[in-house]
Protein backbone atom coordinates (compact mmCIF):
# COMPACT_ATOMS: atom_id res chain seq x y z
CA UNK A 1 0.00 0.00 0.00
CA UNK A 2 2.92 2.57 0.83
CA UNK A 3 4.27 2.17 -2.75
CA UNK A 4 0.79 2.49 -4.76
CA UNK A 5 0.92 5.86 -6.98
CA UNK A 6 -2.19 6.75 -5.74
CA UNK A 7 -2.49 8.26 -2.14
CA UNK A 8 -4.12 6.60 0.48
CA UNK A 9 -4.64 7.32 4.14
CA UNK A 10 -6.53 6.79 7.18
CA UNK A 11 -8.22 8.34 9.99
CA UNK A 12 -9.14 7.41 13.33
CA UNK A 13 -12.51 8.36 14.25
CA UNK A 14 -11.05 11.83 15.60
CA UNK A 15 -9.99 12.80 12.21
CA UNK A 16 -6.51 12.36 12.87
CA UNK A 17 -4.01 10.62 10.31
CA UNK A 18 -2.72 6.67 11.74
CA UNK A 19 -2.07 5.71 7.78
CA UNK A 20 0.24 7.94 5.04
CA UNK A 21 1.89 6.09 1.87
CA UNK A 22 4.17 7.37 -0.62
CA UNK A 23 1.33 8.50 -3.33
CA UNK A 24 0.01 10.88 -0.41
CA UNK A 25 3.34 12.13 0.12
CA UNK A 26 4.04 12.68 -4.02
CA UNK A 27 0.73 13.87 -3.74
CA UNK A 28 0.50 16.99 -0.81
CA UNK A 29 4.44 17.56 -0.47
CA UNK A 30 3.95 16.10 3.47
CA UNK A 31 6.29 12.98 4.51
CA UNK A 32 4.69 10.59 6.78
CA UNK A 33 6.50 11.73 10.20
CA UNK A 34 4.93 14.84 9.34
CA UNK A 35 1.14 13.69 8.63
CA UNK A 36 1.43 10.77 11.15
CA UNK A 37 -1.38 11.86 14.06
CA UNK A 38 -2.17 15.22 12.26
CA UNK A 39 -5.88 16.24 11.39
CA UNK A 40 -6.73 15.43 7.84
CA UNK A 41 -8.58 18.88 7.92
CA UNK A 42 -5.21 20.07 7.04
CA UNK A 43 -5.27 19.14 3.61
CA UNK A 44 -8.63 20.79 3.13
CA UNK A 45 -8.97 24.55 2.43
CA UNK A 46 -10.75 26.16 5.21
CA UNK A 47 -14.09 26.53 3.40
CA UNK A 48 -14.21 23.12 2.63
CA UNK A 49 -14.13 22.30 6.26
CA UNK A 50 -17.67 22.00 6.86
CA UNK A 51 -18.32 19.48 3.67
CA UNK A 52 -15.41 17.70 5.12
CA UNK A 53 -17.48 17.13 8.68
CA UNK A 54 -20.73 16.50 6.89
CA UNK A 55 -18.87 13.29 4.66
CA UNK A 56 -17.47 11.89 7.26
CA UNK A 57 -20.77 11.89 9.39
CA UNK A 58 -22.56 10.23 6.25
CA UNK A 59 -19.45 7.37 6.08
CA UNK A 60 -20.57 6.72 9.75
CA UNK A 61 -24.10 6.04 8.36
CA UNK A 62 -23.15 3.56 5.70
CA UNK A 63 -23.18 6.21 2.95
CA UNK A 64 -19.61 5.68 0.77
CA UNK A 65 -18.04 8.63 -0.83
CA UNK A 66 -16.76 8.97 -4.47
CA UNK A 67 -16.65 12.21 -5.85
CA UNK A 68 -14.17 15.55 -6.31
CA UNK A 69 -12.68 17.60 -3.64
CA UNK A 70 -10.59 20.57 -3.58
CA UNK A 71 -7.19 20.26 -1.44
CA UNK A 72 -4.43 21.94 -0.27
CA UNK A 73 -0.42 21.12 -0.92
CA UNK A 74 2.33 21.86 1.70
CA UNK A 75 3.60 24.87 -0.23
CA UNK A 76 -0.03 26.19 0.09
CA UNK A 77 -1.11 25.62 -3.73
CA UNK A 78 -4.26 23.64 -4.69
CA UNK A 79 -5.20 20.81 -6.35
CA UNK A 80 -8.15 18.88 -7.34
CA UNK A 81 -8.73 15.26 -6.60
CA UNK A 82 -11.12 12.46 -7.74
CA UNK A 83 -11.53 10.64 -4.15
CA UNK A 84 -13.35 7.75 -2.84
CA UNK A 85 -13.88 7.03 0.99
CA UNK A 86 -15.49 4.53 3.00
CA UNK A 87 -15.64 3.39 6.66
CA UNK A 88 -12.00 1.49 8.00
CA UNK A 89 -13.31 -1.73 10.46
CA UNK A 90 -10.54 -3.86 12.43
CA UNK A 91 -10.40 -7.79 12.17
CA UNK A 92 -13.55 -8.18 14.79
CA UNK A 93 -15.43 -5.58 12.38
CA UNK A 94 -15.46 -2.69 14.54
CA UNK A 95 -15.66 0.77 12.90
CA UNK A 96 -12.17 2.47 13.88
CA UNK A 97 -11.67 4.73 11.10
CA UNK A 98 -12.02 6.09 7.79
CA UNK A 99 -9.93 5.09 4.69
CA UNK A 100 -9.61 7.16 1.40
CA UNK A 101 -8.05 6.97 -1.89
CA UNK A 102 -7.48 9.82 -4.18
CA UNK A 103 -6.29 10.71 -7.78
CA UNK A 104 -4.63 14.05 -9.05
CA UNK A 105 -7.33 15.24 -11.49
CA UNK A 106 -6.21 19.17 -11.44
CA UNK A 107 -5.08 19.67 -15.03
CA UNK A 108 -8.38 17.76 -16.49
CA UNK A 109 -10.13 20.29 -14.24
CA UNK A 110 -8.35 23.54 -15.24
CA UNK A 111 -8.79 21.48 -19.06
CA UNK A 112 -12.37 21.45 -18.37
CA UNK A 113 -13.19 24.89 -17.04
CA UNK A 114 -11.08 26.31 -19.92
CA UNK A 115 -13.45 24.38 -22.24
CA UNK A 116 -16.72 26.39 -19.96
CA UNK A 117 -14.92 29.64 -20.38
CA UNK A 118 -14.14 29.18 -24.26
CA UNK A 119 -17.69 28.28 -24.96
CA UNK A 120 -18.58 30.99 -23.01
CA UNK A 121 -16.67 33.46 -24.92
CA UNK A 122 -17.62 31.46 -28.13
CA UNK A 123 -22.10 32.17 -27.42
CA UNK A 124 -21.35 35.60 -26.64
CA UNK A 125 -20.21 36.62 -29.83
CA UNK A 126 -22.33 34.31 -31.44
CA UNK A 127 -25.27 36.27 -29.50
CA UNK A 128 -23.80 39.44 -31.22
CA UNK A 129 -24.00 38.95 -34.35
CA UNK A 130 -27.02 39.21 -37.15
CA UNK A 131 -26.30 35.95 -39.21
CA UNK A 132 -25.95 32.52 -37.27
CA UNK A 133 -23.24 30.58 -35.31
CA UNK A 134 -23.53 27.14 -34.59
CA UNK A 135 -21.25 23.97 -33.80
CA UNK A 136 -21.29 20.25 -33.49
CA UNK A 137 -19.86 17.35 -32.28
CA UNK A 138 -17.31 15.14 -34.37
CA UNK A 139 -20.30 13.23 -35.76
CA UNK A 140 -21.85 16.29 -37.12
CA UNK A 141 -24.96 16.56 -34.21
CA UNK A 142 -26.03 19.82 -33.68
CA UNK A 143 -25.00 21.25 -30.27
CA UNK A 144 -25.49 24.81 -30.66
CA UNK A 145 -26.90 27.36 -32.50
CA UNK A 146 -27.58 31.21 -31.83
CA UNK A 147 -30.56 32.61 -31.50
CA UNK A 148 -30.28 35.13 -34.26
CA UNK A 149 -30.29 32.20 -36.55
CA UNK A 150 -33.05 29.86 -34.56
CA UNK A 151 -35.44 32.99 -34.98
CA UNK A 152 -34.44 33.08 -38.99
CA UNK A 153 -35.52 29.07 -38.33
CA UNK A 154 -38.43 29.64 -35.75
CA UNK A 155 -37.56 26.81 -33.83
CA UNK A 156 -36.46 26.69 -30.22
CA UNK A 157 -33.09 25.19 -29.00
CA UNK A 158 -34.01 21.76 -27.98
CA UNK A 159 -35.75 21.23 -31.89
CA UNK A 160 -32.57 22.09 -33.16
CA UNK A 161 -30.74 19.54 -31.09
CA UNK A 162 -33.04 17.24 -33.25
CA UNK A 163 -32.96 17.36 -36.91
CA UNK A 164 -34.61 20.74 -37.32
CA UNK A 165 -32.06 22.40 -39.37
CA UNK A 166 -32.47 19.51 -41.29
CA UNK A 167 -36.22 19.72 -42.27
CA UNK A 168 -35.05 23.56 -42.87
CA UNK A 169 -33.48 22.96 -45.86
CA UNK A 170 -35.16 23.25 -49.44
CA UNK A 171 -36.43 19.59 -50.34
CA UNK A 172 -34.78 20.05 -53.95
CA UNK A 173 -31.37 20.65 -52.58
CA UNK A 174 -31.55 18.50 -48.62
CA UNK A 175 -30.38 15.19 -50.25
CA UNK A 176 -27.25 16.59 -51.53
CA UNK A 177 -26.69 18.68 -48.89
CA UNK A 178 -26.41 16.23 -46.60
CA UNK A 179 -24.24 13.66 -48.70
CA UNK A 180 -21.70 16.58 -48.95
CA UNK A 181 -22.12 17.31 -45.13
CA UNK A 182 -21.47 13.28 -44.33
CA UNK A 183 -18.17 13.77 -46.63
CA UNK A 184 -17.03 16.95 -44.86
CA UNK A 185 -17.59 15.29 -41.79
CA UNK A 186 -15.07 11.82 -43.00
CA UNK A 187 -12.52 13.80 -44.68
CA UNK A 188 -11.96 16.65 -41.91
CA UNK A 189 -12.28 19.66 -44.21
CA UNK A 190 -13.77 22.84 -43.89
CA UNK A 191 -16.95 23.17 -45.34
CA UNK A 192 -18.77 25.95 -47.25
CA UNK A 193 -22.41 25.57 -48.76
CA UNK A 194 -24.56 27.67 -50.04
CA UNK A 195 -28.61 26.55 -49.69
CA UNK A 196 -32.09 27.27 -49.00
CA UNK A 197 -33.51 27.65 -45.84
CA UNK A 198 -37.42 27.83 -44.45
CA UNK A 199 -37.22 30.89 -42.65
CA UNK A 200 -40.05 31.44 -40.00
CA UNK A 201 -41.99 33.47 -42.55
CA UNK A 202 -42.50 30.62 -44.55
CA UNK A 203 -40.00 31.73 -47.42
CA UNK A 204 -36.87 30.20 -48.36
CA UNK A 205 -34.26 32.24 -48.13
CA UNK A 206 -30.87 31.46 -49.46
CA UNK A 207 -27.49 31.25 -46.91
CA UNK A 208 -24.20 30.70 -46.54
CA UNK A 209 -22.69 27.97 -44.49
CA UNK A 210 -19.17 27.98 -43.46
CA UNK A 211 -17.69 25.48 -40.51
CA UNK A 212 -14.39 25.04 -39.65
CA UNK A 213 -13.05 21.72 -38.09
CA UNK A 214 -11.38 22.24 -34.36
CA UNK A 215 -9.06 19.94 -33.46
CA UNK A 216 -7.29 18.87 -30.38
CA UNK A 217 -3.70 19.06 -30.03
CA UNK A 218 -3.48 16.01 -31.24
CA UNK A 219 -5.38 16.41 -34.54
CA UNK A 220 -8.09 14.70 -33.76
CA UNK A 221 -11.41 16.37 -34.76
CA UNK A 222 -13.51 17.27 -31.79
Amino acid sequence: LRKIRDSIIAVDLHGRIFFWNQGATALFGYTDQEMLGAPLARLFPTLALPLLRSNLKDLLGGLDYDGEWEGLRKDGTRLWLHTRRSILKDAEGKTIGYLGTSKDITRRKREMEAVRQSEQLYRAVGESVDFGVWSCDSEGRMAHMSDSFLKVLGVTHAQNLGDAWINALHPEERAAILLDWRECLRTGKPWTRRCRVLGADGRYRTVLMHGAPVRSDEGEIL
